[in-house]
């Protein structure tokens, strides 16, 4: 009964040992799972912080392009008027090209005009010349031979008459 009581008291001993052993591991066991849950729960926080700053920056993505559509959108139509005012420009510089063309022609034509009518000028005053001569001359030669031929004071007449109608049809090309 000795040796029973001692297995007996050996297993008890041990028992409470196991037992010791046991309760010591559940402890350290509940500690570990007491530590996992823990985690757990700051990981399910961090998960639900992340989603929440995933919505935020699908968010800002669907905002930057909406943006982006309408920085696309003003920048065609920023292209469309620059090149209808390069288009403007492209008229405007030909419209002016042609009207200097068109004035350098009207001041050479004007030049050409004014040498003509200089030079008709010139030959009006020399017809004038030659008219006054003739003239002189014929006076002279009626009071020197003051009793010629009415033909030849005719002839002369006419002549002078001649000369009178040139010169007015070159005064009316001047002015005309």
């Amino acid at each position: 009964i000795i040796s029973l009581m001692k297995d007996l008291g050996e297993i008890r001993s041990t028992t409470h040992k196991s037992v010791d052993n046991s309760n010591k591991e559940r402890h350290i066991a509940e500690r570990k799972l007491s530590d996992l849950r823990h985690e757990l729960d700051m990981v399910k926080s961090m998960n639900s912080k992340l989603q929440l700053e995933n919505v935020g920056q699908k968010e800002a993505v669907e905002n930057m392009q909406a943006e982006l559509g309408t920085i696309k959108h003003e920048s065609v139509d920023l292209i469309e008027k620059l090149q209808n005012k390069i288009e403007e420009h492209v008229d405007l510089k030909s419209k002016v090209e042609v009207e200097s063309k068109l004035r350098t022609n009207a001041e050479h034509k004007e030049q050409q005009e004014r040498t003509e009518r200089i030079a008709c000028s010139a030959q009006m005053v020399a017809m004038s010349k030659e008219h006054a001569q003739l003239e002189v001359d014929l006076r002279a030669e009626i009071t020197s031979f003051g009793g010629e031929s009415d033909k030849k004071i005719g002839q002369l007449e006419k002549k002078l008459y001649d000369r009178d109608e040139a010169l007015k049809g070159a005064n009316l090309r001047i002015t005309g």
